[in-house]
Parts: C-alpha cells; sequence; structure tokens
C-alpha cells in the first residue's frame, strides 16, 4: 500500500506512515504499538466519575450561587463517593476536555 493511501485510510501524516514502516521493518510488530508510560499517574476520576461530574455542571447550580465553582464541584464529587479527594485543578481539566466553561 502506498504512503498516500496509508496516509488517506489512517489519516497521519506521511512522516507518521514513514516512521512506522521504518520501525516495523527495523525492530519487528511490536516496535510499532504504543507501550506503557510506567512514569504516567493514574487517573484520578474514571468515565463514571467525569459522567457525574459533567452532569453536574450541567445542572442547575446550588441555591444561592449563580453558578458552579471548581469548589463547588468538587466537594459534590467527593460528596457523591466517587473519589476521597480530588484536586480543584482535575476537574477543570476534565471540564476543559469537554469543553465546558464555568462562565
Amino acid at each position: 500500500m502506498q504512503v498516500e493511501a496509508i496516509k488517506a485510510k489512517l489519516r497521519v501524516s506521511p512522516p507518521t506512515v514513514v516512521r512506522v514502516k521504518r520501525a516495523f521493518l527495523e525492530r519487528g510488530v511490536e516496535s510499532v504499538f504504543r507501550k506503557e508510560q510506567p512514569k504516567r499517574k493514574a487517573r484520578v476520576l474514571d468515565g463514571e466519575a467525569e459522567a457525574f461530574l459533567i452532569a453536574t455542571v450541567c445542572s442547575e447550580s446550588p441555591k444561592g450561587q449563580k453558578r458552579w465553582t471548581l469548589e463547588l464541584l468538587q466537594d459534590k464529587v467527593i460528596a457523591a463517593g466517587y473519589v476521597d479527594k480530588v484536586a480543584k485543578e482535575t476537574v477543570r481539566q476534565v471540564l476543559k476536555k469537554m469543553n465546558l466553561n464555568l462562565g
């Protein structure tokens, strides 16, 4: 299969196709698969907790509040029992990943 055909089928750049082909030829099939990143931290919020967080953001804010804050969302996820603790930054990153904002 030609580089252009592979590029179009997999939606990758030509240099990526060439790099993967070269790795396969030089080091074998195992070299082309992504390897686990040993220093990577485990996710704090799993998919179910993220879904709860998103549903919460989309719901009405608590009484006395104009909108949800990171602190309120953090407390809500902990109170729901998904985690014992979670950083506001983790909450912010989930919202950013889902293209949601609190403003």
